[in-house]
Protein backbone atom coordinates (compact mmCIF):
# COMPACT_ATOMS: atom_id res chain seq x y z
CA UNK A 1 0.00 0.00 0.00
CA UNK A 2 1.51 3.39 -0.90
CA UNK A 3 2.22 5.66 1.69
CA UNK A 4 0.42 9.12 1.90
CA UNK A 5 2.38 11.98 3.20
CA UNK A 6 3.65 15.42 2.50
CA UNK A 7 7.29 16.29 1.57
CA UNK A 8 9.46 16.89 4.10
CA UNK A 9 13.32 18.61 3.61
CA UNK A 10 15.94 17.84 6.20
CA UNK A 11 19.58 18.41 5.96
CA UNK A 12 21.34 15.19 6.57
CA UNK A 13 24.57 14.59 4.87
CA UNK A 14 24.74 17.54 2.69
CA UNK A 15 21.96 17.46 0.59
CA UNK A 16 18.50 16.36 1.41
CA UNK A 17 15.85 14.00 0.56
CA UNK A 18 12.22 13.79 0.85
CA UNK A 19 9.55 11.05 1.91
CA UNK A 20 6.91 9.76 -0.45
CA UNK A 21 6.70 7.13 -2.56
CA UNK A 22 9.35 4.99 -1.34
CA UNK A 23 9.57 1.30 -1.22
CA UNK A 24 9.65 -0.46 2.59
CA UNK A 25 13.44 -1.23 2.89
CA UNK A 26 14.22 2.55 1.89
CA UNK A 27 11.87 3.86 4.30
CA UNK A 28 13.20 1.46 6.77
CA UNK A 29 16.38 2.33 6.43
CA UNK A 30 16.12 6.14 6.29
CA UNK A 31 13.92 5.96 9.25
CA UNK A 32 16.90 4.33 11.11
CA UNK A 33 19.12 7.26 10.33
CA UNK A 34 16.63 9.76 11.56
CA UNK A 35 16.29 8.00 14.90
CA UNK A 36 20.13 7.77 15.08
CA UNK A 37 20.51 11.22 14.24
CA UNK A 38 17.85 12.51 16.53
CA UNK A 39 19.46 9.93 19.66
CA UNK A 40 22.99 12.46 18.92
CA UNK A 41 21.92 15.58 18.71
CA UNK A 42 19.62 14.52 22.10
CA UNK A 43 23.08 13.60 23.72
CA UNK A 44 25.24 16.63 22.44
CA UNK A 45 22.55 18.73 24.22
CA UNK A 46 22.34 16.33 27.02
CA UNK A 47 26.04 17.57 27.56
CA UNK A 48 26.24 21.00 26.45
CA UNK A 49 22.92 22.07 28.82
CA UNK A 50 25.29 24.59 31.04
CA UNK A 51 27.28 26.14 28.27
CA UNK A 52 26.42 28.11 25.08
CA UNK A 53 28.65 30.12 23.19
CA UNK A 54 28.00 33.77 21.66
CA UNK A 55 29.77 34.54 18.91
CA UNK A 56 29.55 38.19 19.48
CA UNK A 57 31.49 38.37 22.24
CA UNK A 58 33.77 35.67 22.33
CA UNK A 59 32.81 34.11 25.66
CA UNK A 60 31.21 31.27 27.11
CA UNK A 61 28.13 31.38 29.02
CA UNK A 62 26.15 29.43 31.60
CA UNK A 63 22.77 29.95 31.79
CA UNK A 64 22.85 30.76 35.32
CA UNK A 65 23.78 34.30 34.02
CA UNK A 66 27.70 34.37 34.42
CA UNK A 67 30.29 34.34 32.14
CA UNK A 68 33.98 33.42 31.76
CA UNK A 69 36.94 34.36 29.70
CA UNK A 70 38.08 30.65 28.99
CA UNK A 71 36.23 27.66 28.17
CA UNK A 72 35.65 24.83 31.01
CA UNK A 73 37.91 22.20 29.52
CA UNK A 74 41.16 24.28 29.44
CA UNK A 75 44.27 22.04 30.46
CA UNK A 76 45.90 22.50 33.68
CA UNK A 77 43.72 25.34 34.40
CA UNK A 78 39.55 25.78 35.17
CA UNK A 79 38.69 28.95 35.45
CA UNK A 80 34.94 28.30 35.10
CA UNK A 81 32.40 26.62 37.27
CA UNK A 82 32.22 22.93 37.30
CA UNK A 83 31.08 21.34 34.33
CA UNK A 84 29.59 17.68 34.01
CA UNK A 85 32.31 14.85 33.39
CA UNK A 86 32.22 13.36 30.15
CA UNK A 87 34.14 10.41 28.16
CA UNK A 88 33.51 11.52 24.75
CA UNK A 89 36.42 12.90 23.16
CA UNK A 90 32.91 14.46 20.74
CA UNK A 91 33.57 18.49 21.06
CA UNK A 92 30.57 20.15 22.84
CA UNK A 93 28.64 21.44 19.98
CA UNK A 94 27.47 25.01 20.66
CA UNK A 95 23.70 25.91 20.66
CA UNK A 96 21.96 28.75 19.29
CA UNK A 97 23.80 32.36 20.32
CA UNK A 98 22.52 33.01 23.36
CA UNK A 99 23.09 37.30 24.71
CA UNK A 100 25.73 37.48 27.44
CA UNK A 101 23.55 38.49 30.78
CA UNK A 102 25.37 39.97 33.41
CA UNK A 103 25.46 38.96 37.68
CA UNK A 104 23.01 41.93 39.39
CA UNK A 105 24.67 44.71 40.58
CA UNK A 106 25.47 44.94 44.07
CA UNK A 107 25.80 48.33 44.17
CA UNK A 108 25.19 50.00 48.13
CA UNK A 109 22.48 52.28 48.32
CA UNK A 110 24.40 55.60 48.86
CA UNK A 111 28.06 55.43 48.36
CA UNK A 112 29.10 58.64 50.19
CA UNK A 113 26.85 57.57 53.69
CA UNK A 114 30.51 56.92 54.97
CA UNK A 115 29.44 53.06 54.58
CA UNK A 116 32.80 51.64 53.12
CA UNK A 117 31.67 50.51 49.52
CA UNK A 118 33.57 47.27 50.21
CA UNK A 119 32.56 45.50 53.67
CA UNK A 120 35.26 44.02 53.82
CA UNK A 121 38.93 44.06 53.30
CA UNK A 122 39.25 40.27 52.19
CA UNK A 123 37.70 38.40 49.38
CA UNK A 124 35.14 35.46 49.65
CA UNK A 125 36.82 33.03 46.69
CA UNK A 126 34.13 30.70 45.49
CA UNK A 127 36.52 28.70 43.87
CA UNK A 128 40.55 27.56 43.59
CA UNK A 129 41.63 27.24 39.99
CA UNK A 130 45.19 26.88 40.41
CA UNK A 131 47.45 26.29 42.97
CA UNK A 132 51.37 25.55 43.19
CA UNK A 133 53.75 25.43 46.41
CA UNK A 134 53.67 29.01 46.86
CA UNK A 135 50.56 30.61 45.76
CA UNK A 136 46.76 30.02 44.46
CA UNK A 137 44.92 31.63 42.20
CA UNK A 138 41.29 31.65 43.32
CA UNK A 139 38.17 33.24 41.24
CA UNK A 140 35.85 35.49 43.97
CA UNK A 141 32.37 37.67 43.25
CA UNK A 142 32.98 39.43 47.11
CA UNK A 143 33.56 42.24 47.17
CA UNK A 144 34.20 42.19 43.16
CA UNK A 145 34.21 40.01 40.59
CA UNK A 146 38.29 39.33 40.62
CA UNK A 147 40.81 36.40 39.90
CA UNK A 148 42.79 36.36 43.15
CA UNK A 149 46.56 35.28 43.60
CA UNK A 150 47.29 33.92 47.49
CA UNK A 151 50.28 33.23 48.91
CA UNK A 152 52.32 33.64 52.28
CA UNK A 153 55.26 35.20 51.68
CA UNK A 154 56.77 39.07 51.96
CA UNK A 155 55.74 41.79 50.01
CA UNK A 156 58.28 41.51 47.10
CA UNK A 157 57.86 37.85 47.39
CA UNK A 158 54.01 38.85 46.98
CA UNK A 159 54.30 40.77 43.94
CA UNK A 160 56.82 38.24 41.94
CA UNK A 161 53.99 35.17 42.89
CA UNK A 162 50.78 37.63 41.48
CA UNK A 163 53.34 38.32 37.99
CA UNK A 164 53.56 34.69 37.54
CA UNK A 165 49.87 34.30 38.09
CA UNK A 166 49.20 36.74 35.41
CA UNK A 167 51.67 35.09 33.20
CA UNK A 168 49.63 31.55 33.91
CA UNK A 169 46.84 33.18 32.76
CA UNK A 170 48.32 34.92 29.87
CA UNK A 171 49.16 31.33 28.79
CA UNK A 172 46.00 29.72 29.11
CA UNK A 173 44.03 32.56 27.35
CA UNK A 174 46.25 32.05 24.33
CA UNK A 175 46.20 28.61 24.52
CA UNK A 176 42.15 28.85 24.00
CA UNK A 177 42.46 31.71 21.24
CA UNK A 178 45.37 30.48 19.13
CA UNK A 179 45.09 32.39 16.07
CA UNK A 180 41.85 34.09 16.09
CA UNK A 181 41.52 37.20 14.11
CA UNK A 182 41.27 40.55 16.20
CA UNK A 183 37.62 41.49 16.60
CA UNK A 184 36.09 44.98 16.40
CA UNK A 185 34.13 46.19 19.55
CA UNK A 186 30.35 46.48 18.82
CA UNK A 187 28.50 49.65 18.43
CA UNK A 188 26.60 50.28 21.54
CA UNK A 189 29.14 51.36 23.93
CA UNK A 190 28.55 51.63 27.49
CA UNK A 191 31.47 54.33 29.41
CA UNK A 192 32.63 52.63 32.64
CA UNK A 193 34.57 55.50 34.44
CA UNK A 194 36.72 54.75 37.59
CA UNK A 195 36.52 58.07 39.38
CA UNK A 196 33.43 56.54 41.70
CA UNK A 197 33.97 54.39 44.72
CA UNK A 198 32.21 51.69 43.54
CA UNK A 199 33.75 51.54 39.96
CA UNK A 200 35.31 48.09 40.52
CA UNK A 201 31.65 46.16 41.68
CA UNK A 202 30.38 48.41 38.93
CA UNK A 203 33.74 46.60 36.64
CA UNK A 204 32.08 43.51 37.18
CA UNK A 205 28.95 43.34 35.24
CA UNK A 206 31.22 43.65 32.19
CA UNK A 207 32.35 39.96 32.21
CA UNK A 208 34.97 41.01 29.06
CA UNK A 209 37.48 42.63 31.31
CA UNK A 210 39.38 39.67 33.64
CA UNK A 211 40.40 41.83 36.74
CA UNK A 212 43.02 39.93 38.70
CA UNK A 213 44.21 41.35 42.37
CA UNK A 214 47.31 40.81 44.85
CA UNK A 215 44.78 41.22 48.08
CA UNK A 216 45.74 42.52 51.58
CA UNK A 217 47.32 39.51 53.56
CA UNK A 218 46.16 38.95 57.33
CA UNK A 219 45.42 42.83 57.66
CA UNK A 220 43.99 43.36 61.45
CA UNK A 221 41.57 46.46 62.17
CA UNK A 222 43.34 49.05 63.21
CA UNK A 223 46.22 48.35 61.07
CA UNK A 224 49.68 49.41 61.40
CA UNK A 225 52.68 49.42 58.63
CA UNK A 226 55.33 49.14 61.39
CA UNK A 227 55.34 45.57 61.64
CA UNK A 228 54.12 44.85 58.30
CA UNK A 229 56.47 42.63 55.89
CA UNK A 230 53.35 41.32 53.71
CA UNK A 231 51.34 44.15 52.65
CA UNK A 232 53.85 46.87 52.29
CA UNK A 233 57.53 47.64 51.55
CA UNK A 234 58.23 50.71 53.93
CA UNK A 235 57.67 49.90 57.32
CA UNK A 236 58.19 53.15 59.55
CA UNK A 237 56.60 57.01 58.21
CA UNK A 238 57.16 59.86 59.15
CA UNK A 239 54.41 62.88 59.69
CA UNK A 240 54.44 66.41 57.42
CA UNK A 241 54.78 69.19 58.89
CA UNK A 242 54.28 72.73 57.96
CA UNK A 243 54.85 76.19 58.62
CA UNK A 244 51.99 78.77 59.40
CA UNK A 245 50.71 79.59 55.81
CA UNK A 246 50.82 76.17 54.70
CA UNK A 247 48.76 74.93 57.69
CA UNK A 248 45.91 77.94 56.83
CA UNK A 249 45.44 76.21 53.20
CA UNK A 250 45.07 73.51 54.75
CA UNK A 251 42.64 74.06 57.92
CA UNK A 252 40.63 76.78 56.38
CA UNK A 253 37.53 75.12 54.72
CA UNK A 254 37.23 75.09 50.45
CA UNK A 255 40.35 77.57 51.29
CA UNK A 256 42.30 75.96 47.97
CA UNK A 257 40.56 74.47 44.44
CA UNK A 258 41.74 70.79 45.45
CA UNK A 259 40.59 71.00 48.94
CA UNK A 260 43.17 70.11 50.76
CA UNK A 261 40.71 70.18 54.10
CA UNK A 262 38.37 67.74 53.04
CA UNK A 263 41.46 65.51 51.44
CA UNK A 264 44.31 65.38 54.76
CA UNK A 265 41.19 65.84 57.53
CA UNK A 266 43.55 67.13 60.11
CA UNK A 267 45.11 69.66 61.94
CA UNK A 268 48.71 71.07 61.09
CA UNK A 269 51.28 69.87 62.66
CA UNK A 270 54.31 72.19 64.11
CA UNK A 271 55.80 70.44 66.27
CA UNK A 272 59.66 68.88 64.44
CA UNK A 273 59.81 66.94 67.75
CA UNK A 274 56.70 65.17 67.30
CA UNK A 275 57.25 64.53 63.27
CA UNK A 276 60.62 62.63 64.24
CA UNK A 277 58.79 59.89 65.41
CA UNK A 278 58.03 57.03 63.22
CA UNK A 279 54.31 56.27 63.15
CA UNK A 280 52.36 54.09 60.06
CA UNK A 281 51.34 55.25 56.91
CA UNK A 282 47.63 56.20 57.01
CA UNK A 283 44.89 54.68 54.97
CA UNK A 284 44.04 57.63 53.42
CA UNK A 285 47.26 57.20 51.27
CA UNK A 286 45.71 53.81 49.43
CA UNK A 287 42.02 55.81 48.68
CA UNK A 288 43.10 59.48 48.32
CA UNK A 289 42.13 61.28 44.30
CA UNK A 290 41.03 63.88 43.62
CA UNK A 291 38.16 65.97 44.23
CA UNK A 292 36.31 68.14 41.79
CA UNK A 293 32.96 69.05 41.32
CA UNK A 294 32.49 67.43 37.61
CA UNK A 295 34.68 64.15 38.47
CA UNK A 296 34.34 63.10 42.20
CA UNK A 297 32.24 65.30 44.94
CA UNK A 298 31.58 63.46 48.02
CA UNK A 299 29.59 65.25 50.95
CA UNK A 300 29.65 68.38 48.30
CA UNK A 301 33.44 68.55 48.45
CA UNK A 302 33.81 68.90 52.27
CA UNK A 303 35.45 65.47 52.96
CA UNK A 304 36.05 62.21 52.29
CA UNK A 305 33.48 59.03 53.33
CA UNK A 306 34.79 58.51 56.69
CA UNK A 307 36.35 55.14 55.84
CA UNK A 308 38.54 56.83 53.44
CA UNK A 309 40.40 57.20 57.05
CA UNK A 310 40.12 53.95 58.98
CA UNK A 311 39.30 51.14 56.17
CA UNK A 312 41.81 49.46 54.33
CA UNK A 313 40.88 48.69 50.87
CA UNK A 314 40.60 44.92 49.31
CA UNK A 315 43.20 45.53 47.07
CA UNK A 316 47.16 45.97 46.98
CA UNK A 317 47.30 45.66 43.47
CA UNK A 318 44.61 44.83 40.52
CA UNK A 319 45.08 44.91 36.66
CA UNK A 320 42.58 44.39 33.66
CA UNK A 321 43.26 41.50 31.13
CA UNK A 322 40.91 42.28 27.72
CA UNK A 323 40.87 40.95 24.53
CA UNK A 324 40.18 42.70 21.28
CA UNK A 325 41.18 46.32 22.57
CA UNK A 326 41.03 49.38 20.75
CA UNK A 327 43.71 51.63 22.76
CA UNK A 328 43.40 55.65 22.56
CA UNK A 329 46.15 57.57 22.74
CA UNK A 330 45.49 58.71 26.73
CA UNK A 331 45.06 54.64 27.48
CA UNK A 332 42.06 54.08 27.81
CA UNK A 333 40.30 50.97 26.08
CA UNK A 334 37.26 49.98 24.27
CA UNK A 335 36.18 46.23 24.36
CA UNK A 336 32.83 44.80 22.88
CA UNK A 337 30.26 46.95 24.83
CA UNK A 338 32.70 49.20 26.91
CA UNK A 339 34.77 52.09 27.07
CA UNK A 340 37.17 51.68 30.30
CA UNK A 341 38.47 54.46 31.63
CA UNK A 342 40.39 54.83 34.42
CA UNK A 343 40.63 57.92 36.97
CA UNK A 344 43.53 59.50 36.07
CA UNK A 345 44.16 63.57 34.38
CA UNK A 346 41.88 62.74 31.25
CA UNK A 347 38.34 62.40 31.55
CA UNK A 348 37.19 61.32 28.21
CA UNK A 349 33.95 59.44 28.47
CA UNK A 350 32.88 60.15 24.70
CA UNK A 351 31.49 56.87 23.60
CA UNK A 352 32.05 56.70 20.31
CA UNK A 353 35.28 55.30 19.01
CA UNK A 354 37.97 57.08 17.34
CA UNK A 355 38.11 57.76 14.18
CA UNK A 356 40.48 55.49 11.90
CA UNK A 357 40.74 52.86 13.57
CA UNK A 358 41.32 50.30 10.61
CA UNK A 359 44.63 52.15 10.13
CA UNK A 360 45.57 51.70 13.31
CA UNK A 361 48.52 48.91 13.94
CA UNK A 362 47.20 45.48 15.06
CA UNK A 363 49.79 44.13 18.18
CA UNK A 364 49.36 40.55 19.97
CA UNK A 365 49.98 41.70 23.75
CA UNK A 366 50.20 45.03 25.00
CA UNK A 367 51.27 46.33 28.17
CA UNK A 368 49.53 50.21 29.10
CA UNK A 369 50.90 53.10 30.94
CA UNK A 370 49.84 55.81 28.83
CA UNK A 371 47.69 58.82 30.81
CA UNK A 372 47.13 62.29 29.68
CA UNK A 373 50.62 64.42 30.38
CA UNK A 374 52.85 61.29 30.93
CA UNK A 375 55.70 63.63 28.97
CA UNK A 376 55.65 66.15 31.62
CA UNK A 377 58.54 65.25 33.74
CA UNK A 378 56.11 65.18 37.00
CA UNK A 379 53.29 62.79 35.67
CA UNK A 380 56.03 60.68 33.77
CA UNK A 381 57.54 59.90 37.17
CA UNK A 382 54.73 59.66 39.41
CA UNK A 383 52.03 58.76 37.41
CA UNK A 384 52.59 56.88 34.58
CA UNK A 385 56.03 55.24 35.22
CA UNK A 386 54.88 53.85 38.49
CA UNK A 387 52.51 51.93 36.94
CA UNK A 388 54.87 49.30 35.32
CA UNK A 389 57.04 48.95 38.66
CA UNK A 390 54.99 45.89 40.13
CA UNK A 391 55.06 44.21 36.68
CA UNK A 392 58.43 43.98 35.58
CA UNK A 393 58.66 40.95 36.55
CA UNK A 394 55.90 39.68 34.34
CA UNK A 395 57.55 42.05 31.16
CA UNK A 396 60.61 40.77 32.27
CA UNK A 397 59.77 37.09 31.67
CA UNK A 398 57.37 38.06 28.61
CA UNK A 399 59.69 39.96 26.33
CA UNK A 400 56.98 39.48 23.20
CA UNK A 401 54.40 41.58 25.31
CA UNK A 402 54.75 45.44 23.71
CA UNK A 403 54.53 48.24 26.16
CA UNK A 404 51.93 51.60 25.34
CA UNK A 405 53.45 54.77 26.21
CA UNK A 406 53.16 58.53 25.21
CA UNK A 407 56.21 59.02 23.72
CA UNK A 408 58.93 56.17 22.82
CA UNK A 409 61.88 58.45 22.92
CA UNK A 410 63.33 60.67 25.66
CA UNK A 411 63.58 60.07 28.92
CA UNK A 412 60.88 57.55 29.20
CA UNK A 413 62.55 54.71 26.94
CA UNK A 414 65.85 55.63 29.18
CA UNK A 415 64.13 54.97 32.13
CA UNK A 416 62.00 51.47 31.07
CA UNK A 417 65.27 50.78 29.57
CA UNK A 418 66.98 51.01 33.20
CA UNK A 419 64.09 48.59 34.59
CA UNK A 420 64.73 46.47 31.94
CA UNK A 421 61.83 47.15 28.85
CA UNK A 422 63.66 47.74 25.73
CA UNK A 423 63.22 50.85 23.31
CA UNK A 424 61.86 48.31 20.30
CA UNK A 425 59.12 47.21 22.77
CA UNK A 426 57.33 50.63 23.23
CA UNK A 427 54.52 51.63 21.40
CA UNK A 428 52.36 54.89 21.35
CA UNK A 429 49.08 56.32 19.78
CA UNK A 430 46.03 54.73 18.83
CA UNK A 431 46.59 50.90 18.10
CA UNK A 432 44.75 47.71 18.61
CA UNK A 433 45.95 44.80 20.73
CA UNK A 434 44.34 40.89 20.54
CA UNK A 435 45.22 40.97 24.31
CA UNK A 436 45.46 44.05 26.52
CA UNK A 437 47.25 44.65 30.28
CA UNK A 438 45.59 47.56 32.24
CA UNK A 439 47.08 47.97 35.98
CA UNK A 440 45.28 50.32 37.58
CA UNK A 441 45.26 53.89 36.84
CA UNK A 442 47.30 56.67 39.07
CA UNK A 443 44.83 59.46 39.98
CA UNK A 444 45.84 62.96 38.93
CA UNK A 445 48.28 64.30 40.99
CA UNK A 446 47.97 61.84 43.55
CA UNK A 447 50.62 58.81 43.12
CA UNK A 448 49.65 55.37 44.57
CA UNK A 449 52.24 54.49 47.34
CA UNK A 450 52.65 51.06 46.76
CA UNK A 451 53.77 51.85 42.79
CA UNK A 452 55.65 54.53 43.98
CA UNK A 453 57.20 52.35 46.49
CA UNK A 454 58.34 49.85 43.72
CA UNK A 455 59.28 51.82 41.51
CA UNK A 456 61.87 53.67 43.52
CA UNK A 457 62.86 50.45 45.00
CA UNK A 458 63.67 49.39 41.06
CA UNK A 459 65.67 52.82 39.76
CA UNK A 460 67.63 52.51 43.38
CA UNK A 461 69.09 49.63 43.28
CA UNK A 462 69.97 49.62 39.32
CA UNK A 463 72.79 51.84 40.78
CA UNK A 464 75.87 50.17 40.45
CA UNK A 465 78.13 51.70 42.85
CA UNK A 466 75.60 53.45 45.25
CA UNK A 467 77.14 56.47 46.60
CA UNK A 468 77.27 57.39 50.54
CA UNK A 469 74.37 59.32 51.60
CA UNK A 470 76.00 62.92 52.50
CA UNK A 471 74.62 65.38 50.57
CA UNK A 472 72.40 68.04 51.06
CA UNK A 473 70.69 69.11 47.55
CA UNK A 474 69.31 72.70 46.57
CA UNK A 475 67.40 72.16 43.31
CA UNK A 476 67.27 75.86 41.63
CA UNK A 477 64.34 76.30 38.90
CA UNK A 478 64.45 77.94 35.98
CA UNK A 479 60.61 78.93 35.79
CA UNK A 480 58.40 80.48 37.99
CA UNK A 481 58.09 78.17 40.65
CA UNK A 482 61.37 79.50 42.34
CA UNK A 483 62.57 80.98 45.48
CA UNK A 484 63.13 84.77 45.24
CA UNK A 485 66.14 84.98 46.99
CA UNK A 486 67.61 82.15 46.13
CA UNK A 487 71.65 83.38 46.47
CA UNK A 488 70.83 83.86 50.17
CA UNK A 489 69.32 80.41 50.87
CA UNK A 490 72.42 78.55 48.65
CA UNK A 491 74.82 80.85 50.93
CA UNK A 492 72.98 79.35 54.30
CA UNK A 493 72.94 75.88 53.01
CA UNK A 494 76.24 75.71 51.85
CA UNK A 495 77.36 76.67 55.56
CA UNK A 496 74.83 74.10 57.31
CA UNK A 497 76.52 71.41 54.35
CA UNK A 498 79.93 72.49 56.41
CA UNK A 499 78.87 72.36 59.48
CA UNK A 500 77.59 69.22 59.44
CA UNK A 501 80.10 67.12 57.15
CA UNK A 502 77.21 67.48 54.05
CA UNK A 503 78.30 67.52 50.69
CA UNK A 504 76.24 70.92 48.87
CA UNK A 505 75.39 69.67 45.45
CA UNK A 506 73.17 72.39 43.65
CA UNK A 507 70.43 70.95 40.72
CA UNK A 508 69.83 72.67 38.15
CA UNK A 509 67.18 72.39 35.35
CA UNK A 510 68.90 74.55 32.58
CA UNK A 511 70.31 72.43 31.77
CA UNK A 512 68.94 69.40 32.99
CA UNK A 513 72.07 66.77 33.87
CA UNK A 514 71.73 63.55 32.28
CA UNK A 515 69.84 60.61 33.83
CA UNK A 516 72.64 58.68 35.74
CA UNK A 517 73.83 62.11 37.01
CA UNK A 518 70.72 62.86 38.43
CA UNK A 519 70.10 59.49 39.86
CA UNK A 520 73.67 59.09 41.82
CA UNK A 521 73.43 63.04 43.28
CA UNK A 522 69.84 62.16 44.72
CA UNK A 523 70.54 58.74 45.85
CA UNK A 524 73.63 60.01 48.22
CA UNK A 525 71.26 62.77 49.33
CA UNK A 526 70.80 62.86 52.80
CA UNK A 527 68.57 66.28 53.04
CA UNK A 528 66.81 68.13 50.01
CA UNK A 529 65.86 71.64 49.16
CA UNK A 530 63.28 72.69 46.93
CA UNK A 531 60.54 74.99 45.78
CA UNK A 532 57.47 73.20 44.85
CA UNK A 533 57.57 71.61 41.31
CA UNK A 534 57.88 68.72 39.54
CA UNK A 535 62.12 68.76 40.10
CA UNK A 536 61.09 67.45 43.37
CA UNK A 537 59.88 64.31 41.43
CA UNK A 538 63.74 62.91 41.42
CA UNK A 539 62.97 62.40 45.09
CA UNK A 540 62.43 58.54 44.22
CA UNK A 541 66.55 58.13 43.55
CA UNK A 542 66.74 59.30 47.26
CA UNK A 543 66.54 56.34 49.97
CA UNK A 544 63.39 56.07 52.35
CA UNK A 545 64.02 58.65 55.01
CA UNK A 546 65.65 61.50 53.16
CA UNK A 547 64.12 65.11 54.63
CA UNK A 548 62.74 66.68 52.06
CA UNK A 549 62.14 70.82 52.93
CA UNK A 550 60.18 72.06 49.79
CA UNK A 551 58.90 75.79 49.88
CA UNK A 552 55.04 76.71 48.64
CA UNK A 553 54.04 79.88 46.31
CA UNK A 554 52.12 82.40 48.36
CA UNK A 555 49.23 81.47 46.34
CA UNK A 556 47.64 78.62 47.25
CA UNK A 557 48.58 75.63 44.08
CA UNK A 558 46.51 72.62 43.60
CA UNK A 559 49.30 70.18 42.68
CA UNK A 560 50.42 67.90 45.62
CA UNK A 561 54.03 65.93 45.60
CA UNK A 562 55.70 66.24 49.42
CA UNK A 563 52.42 66.97 51.01
CA UNK A 564 50.41 63.97 49.87
CA UNK A 565 52.08 60.51 47.30
CA UNK A 566 55.74 61.42 48.26
CA UNK A 567 55.41 61.60 51.84
CA UNK A 568 53.99 58.07 51.54
CA UNK A 569 57.28 57.41 49.98
CA UNK A 570 59.90 59.21 51.29
CA UNK A 571 58.75 58.44 54.74
CA UNK A 572 59.68 62.32 55.81
CA UNK A 573 58.95 65.68 54.37
CA UNK A 574 58.98 68.95 56.22
CA UNK A 575 56.43 71.30 54.04
CA UNK A 576 57.68 75.03 54.58
CA UNK A 577 54.53 76.75 53.49
CA UNK A 578 54.42 80.65 52.36
CA UNK A 579 58.28 80.43 52.32
CA UNK A 580 59.05 83.03 48.60
CA UNK A 581 62.42 84.46 49.84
Amino acid sequence: MAVQCSTFLYPFAGGTFSVGAMDRQDRIRRLFLLLLLALTIVIIYKFSDSWTFSNTSGYFVNQAGSSELLPPDLPNLDLTKQTPERTSKRPIVPKVQQKVTHPPSKFPPNIFNDKPVFQRTDFDAIKQIWKDDKWSLELSYTPYRAYVVRDNETFLERVQNYNEAIAKLREQLWSVRKHTEWRPPAKDISVLWGSADDFLIKLSNFTQIMTVVLPWKGAPQPWSSLEDHQNILVQEYYPWLATEPLCLWIETPAFTKARWDAVYNRSCLEDIDAAAMPTSLEPLYFHGKPINPNHYWPHDGASYPSYFFSQLPPHLLYIHIAQDAVITETGDIFTGDLKLVPYTCSHDRNPELPPNIDASPIYKDVFIITQFWCASFFHKMLECLPRIAPYLYFLRSNPDVLVHVVEVDGSTAELLRILGINRERLISGLARAKMAFMPQGTPCGFPVALESQIFSHHLRTSIAKPPPRQNLILVRRSGLRKFSHHGSIEKILRQIASDFNLNFQLFIDDPTPALDVTMVMFKGAKVIVAPHGAGLSNMLFADPGTLIVEGFLKVPVTKKTCAKGMHAYTKTSWNCGGVVI
